[in-house]
């Protein structure tokens, strides 16, 4: 309140606009286009591969949709599943349990869905450093889904997409 209150003593109110998605998007390329790819890893320069998607929220409402339309196209070979739990198949658990609540497939079998016990606030996102360089070695796109309490409502965003 106090920042909407100097802004409009000085005149100033457009700061005090919501960025559209697209200004967040522009402004997460312009702070990340300086990075490039570490020694060792070389760029694909070949034809357009399978999708391999890492999606966080998959225990969520919109993160379970999400996830079975993934798995409907044809197009993504592999989604990794970042879900809290002790356990990766405490993880997995809670992915079935979401999508069957909801009434989606996901057949226990399919290897095309990988559950891991994740935690987006730690190091490594909480996996073991083996793990999380091998997604990153993998990784195509990454779905972030996360339900904003304070403001009850969903955001979907690509982070990552190669």
């Amino acid at each position: 309140m106090s920042a909407f209150l100097v802004a409009l003593a000085s005149g100033d109110v457009s700061k005090l606009k919501e960025p559209t998605n697209i200004e967040v998007m522009l402004q997460l390329v312009d702070k990340y286009k300086h990075l490039s790819i570490p020694a060792g890893r070389k760029r694909n320069t070949g034809p357009p591969s399978l999708a391999v998607v890492v999606l966080t929220g998959a225990t969520g409402s919109l993160g379970a949709y999400l996830l079975a339309e993934l798995l409907v196209n044809p197009t993504v070979k592999k989604v990794y599943c970042l879900a809290r739990g002790r356990t990766d198949e405490d993880a997995s658990k809670r992915v079935f349990e979401s999508m069957a609540t909801r009434g989606l497939t996901l057949e226990k079998d399919d290897a095309r869905v990988v559950s891991l016990a994740s935690d987006l606030g730690e190091e490594n996102l909480g996996m073991k450093r083996e793990v999380y360089d091998a997604i990153g070695e993998e990784v195509t796109m990454v779905v972030h889904v996360s339900l904003v309490s304070s403001l009850s409502f969903y955001s979907r965003r690509v982070i990552f997409q190669r």
